[in-house]
């Protein structure tokens, strides 16, 4: 999972250089930095549940 924030969070940074945001670009940004923690935070929860049980 953490392959998978890390690929959000360069898919928002690639989209906005081949591509100009215009009214919404910063919403953007925010949902591509916001999802990307989120999903960062889930996989270090994970893996430190995972480790606590061993």
């Amino acid at each position: 999972m953490m392959d998978i924030s890390k690929y959000v969070l360069t898919a928002v940074i690639i989209t906005s250089a081949f591509e100009e945001l215009s009214d919404v670009g910063w919403l953007m940004y925010a949902v591509g930095i916001a999802g990307a923690l989120i999903i960062l935070g889930l996989s270090i929860l994970i893996v430190y549940l995972t480790n606590k049980r061993t």
